[in-house]
């Protein structure tokens, strides 16, 4: 029904029997959200959400739980996981449109996003490295060549530039 309803208003649709096929599919093919039951045969949708999270090719896709488990610890353990959404059932069809569109303008911004964290980190590293090194040639054979030294001169730089 779920399906259908995104066919709909347009959007194009995998669908999956159970949660290996769930599996099979993320990993065969390119998704921009994946709308997840928890309530699977063969495999939950806590393992196939947690598997999701732990592949290269399936860890940024946003996740949607779409569940009969209402209460607060499912809900709880939903959003710890790292779901981007946690819709209970029975469920709004408007609220379900407007929460998948959020979570597919979300996913777009992601992937338009400015270089990742972990690059900028990168870039200070080597950064800091290349600081250190200038401050351990110039300042060898003093007496101090501490961490602090070089945090010191980095900073004194860094008020330079």
């Amino acid at each position: 029904m779920v399906g259908a309803l995104l066919e709909e208003e347009g959007y194009q649709v995998g669908l999956a029997q159970n949660g290996e096929e769930a599996m099979r599919l993320v990993r065969q093919e390119s998704f921009d959200l994946v709308v997840l039951d928890i309530m699977m045969p063969v495999m939950d949708g806590w393992e196939v959400a947690s598997r999701m999270l732990c592949e290269d090719k399936t860890k940024d896709i946003p996740i949607v739980f779409l569940t009969a488990l209402s209460s607060y610890t499912d809900q709880l353990k939903g959003w710890r996981m790292g779901c981007f959404d946690y819709i209970t059932k029975p469920f709004d069809i408007g609220l379900l449109m407007m929460r998948v569109r959020a979570a597919l303008e979300k996913s777009s911004q992601n992937r338009e996003a400015p270089p990742q964290v972990e690059e900028l980190v990168e870039k200070k590293i080597e950064q800091l490295l290349s600081l250190m090194g200038e401050t351990l040639q110039r300042d060898y054979g003093l007496r101090r060549m501490g961490v602090v030294d070089v945090v010191d001169d980095y900073a004194v730089k860094e008020e330079r530039d």
